[in-house]
C-alpha cells in the first residue's frame, strides 16, 4: 500500500517537475540570447553573424515594434503570440506541448529588443509513460518485497512473545527454570520481557522457598517428634512408674518447646519478602538495647557461672524491628554462654563505626576451627555433631537472615581454643550522641 502511494505521489510530481525544469532550460538560453544582441545607433538591433548557427532551443529575436530580427525556426505561431517579458508558459500546438519565455534584450539600462525561446515538452508524456511502465512492472516485486520485511519485522518483533508463550508452557509443566532472552531494545517488548523473567524469578524462589521449608522441617522435627512419641509410649506403659511418666512428661515438654522454637524460626526463614514488608521499625538505641538483651540472658549466664560484661556505647541508634533484632542478640549471647567456658566470660558492646553500628558478643571459650568457619551460618550445620542437642543448627542462619533484612551483616572471628567474636552491623540511623 505505502509502495503505492509513493509510485502514485512520484508520478504526479514527474510532470511539474520536468515542466520547472524545462521552464529554467528556456530561461538560462534567453538570457545567453540576449547577451549576444548589439545595439548600433545607424543600423539599430542585431546579432554576430555566427550566431545565426546558434544551437539552442528555438528562438526569436524582436525590436520593439515586433519586427523580428532574428530567428532560428519557421514556427509562425510562435512570432505571432504576446510578449510576457520575464514569464514563462506553456502553450499547446496541434496536440503538442510546448514551453515558452521571454526576457528583454538591454543595453545600457534600456530595452533594445525582446528575446523568446521555446522548447517542446514532448519528453514528459514519454518520461511519465515509461514511468508508468516501471511502476506496473516494479509493483508486484516492491509488493513481494514490503510483505517480505514487514513479516520479518513483525516475527522478530513478536519473537520475545513466542519465547514467553514457550515458557509459559514449559512453566505450566513445572519447568521454573526457563527465561525468556529479553531484546537489548527497551521497548514495550523488552519491557515485558523483562517483567515476565522477574515474575517467574520470584515465582520460582517463593516455590524453591516452600521446597526448603518442607525439606528442613521434615529433616529437623523428625527426631523430636519420635523421641515425644516414645516418651509418651513410655508414660503410657502399665509397668511406668510415677518418676519414669514425670520424665517422660519433661522429656515432652523440653522436646516439644524445641520444635516450636524450631517450627518458629523455620517459617520466617520461608517468609522472606513477606517478611520484610511485616516488619515495624523504630528508633532504637543500641547502647541501651545491649543492657536488656544482657539483663534477659543473666540467669542463663549464671547457671554456668559465667560473667556478662556490658559495654554499652552512648547514643548509637538504628532504625530496626525490636522483636527481630532482640531475637537474633538473644541468640547470639546464649550461643556464647552455651559454649563459653564455664567460669569464664562473655562480653556483650555496642558502638558505631563509620556509618554502621555493630553489636558485638565476644567469649573465651572453646572457639571454632577454620574450617568451620565459613559454614557456621549456614542451616542445620553443627560444629560438634556430638553437641547437637544443644540446638537445631537455625540460630546462627536465623541470625544472619535478620541482618540481611536489615541491609546489614553478621560476620564471625574465632581461634580454637581463644573465643569466638560475633559481630552484628546494621546501617546507622542517628551520629552517636553525647549523655
Amino acid at each position: 500500500m505505502l509502495f503505492c502511494v509513493l509510485a502514485a505521489a512520484f508520478y504526479f510530481a514527474l510532470k511539474p517537475a520536468m515542466e520547472n525544469q524545462a521552464a529554467e532550460h528556456c530561461a538560462a538560453e534567453a538570457f545567453r540570447v540576449a547577451e549576444e544582441v548589439e545595439y548600433y545607433e545607424d543600423r539599430g538591433v542585431d546579432m554576430e553573424d555566427s550566431f545565426k548557427s546558434f544551437e539552442s532551443p528555438f528562438f526569436s529575436v524582436y525590436g520593439l515594434d515586433h519586427r523580428i530580427i532574428e530567428r532560428n525556426h519557421m514556427l509562425t505561431w510562435l512570432d505571432e503570440l504576446p510578449v510576457l517579458a520575464g514569464a514563462s508558459r506553456i502553450v499547446r500546438v496541434d496536440g503538442t506541448d510546448w514551453m515558452v519565455y521571454d526576457t528583454e534584450a538591454r543595453e545600457e539600462n534600456q530595452t533594445v529588443a525582446y528575446v523568446r525561446v521555446s522548447t517542446k515538452l514532448d519528453a514528459i508524456p514519454e518520461a511519465t509513460g515509461e514511468t508508468l511502465v516501471l511502476f506496473a512492472i516494479l509493483l508486484p516485486f516492491g509488493c513481494a518485497l514490503a510483505l517480505f520485511v514487514g513479516f520479518s519485522i513483525a516475527r522478530r518483533a513478536l519473537r520475545p512473545v513466542a519465547e514467553m508463550t514457550k515458557a509459559a508452557s514449559a512453566i505450566a509443566k513445572g519447568d521454573l527454570s526457563r527465561r525468556v532472552v529479553a531484546p537489548e531494545t527497551h521497548d514495550e517488548i523488552g519491557n515485558l520481557a523483562s517483567t515476565f523473567n522477574e515474575m517467574i524469578t520470584s515465582m520460582q524462589n517463593a516455590i524453591e522457598r516452600e521446597r526448603q521449608f518442607s525439606s528442613d522441617a521434615s529433616h529437623e522435627l523428625r527426631t523430636p517428634l519420635a523421641v515425644i512419641l516414645a516418651s509418651a509410649e513410655a508414660a503410657l506403659a502399665d509397668d511406668a512408674t510415677d518418676a519414669e511418666r514425670q520424665q517422660a512428661l519433661e522429656d515432652i515438654m523440653h522436646d516439644g518447646g524445641r520444635m516450636q522454637m524450631t517450627l518458629t524460626q523455620l517459617l520466617m526463614l520461608a517468609r522472606g519478602a513477606e517478611q520484610a514488608k511485616a516488619m515495624e521499625f523504630s528508633d532504637i538505641d543500641l547502647g541501651e538495647f545491649v543492657e536488656d538483651i544482657a539483663e534477659a540472658c543473666q540467669a542463663e549466664a549464671d547457671s554456668r557461672e559465667i560473667s556478662l560484661h556490658i559495654d554499652s556505647g552512648t547514643g548509637v541508634i538504628v532504625q530496626a524491628d525490636l522483636l527481630l533484632l532482640t531475637r537474633a542478640a538473644l541468640n547470639l549471647v546464649t550461643n556464647a554462654i552455651k559454649y563459653g567456658r564455664p567460669g569464664g566470660n562473655v562480653w556483650v558492646a555496642s558502638k558505631a563505626a563509620a556509618d554502621k553500628a555493630v553489636l558485638s558478643v565476644r567469649d573465651d571459650g572453646i572457639g571454632i576451627a577454620p574450617e568451620h568457619l565459613p559454614h557456621v551460618f549456614e542451616r542445620f550445620y553443627q560444629v560438634d555433631p556430638a553437641r547437637s542437642e544443644e540446638g537445631s543448627g537455625l540460630g546462627l542462619a536465623f541470625v544472619k537472615y535478620i541482618a540481611e533484612l536489615h541491609n546489614g551483616s553478621v560476620s564471625v572471628q574465632s581461634v580454637l581454643g581463644g573465643g569466638t567474636e560475633f559481630l552484628l552491623s546494621l546501617p546507622l540511623s542517628q551520629a552517636p550522641q553525647q549523655r
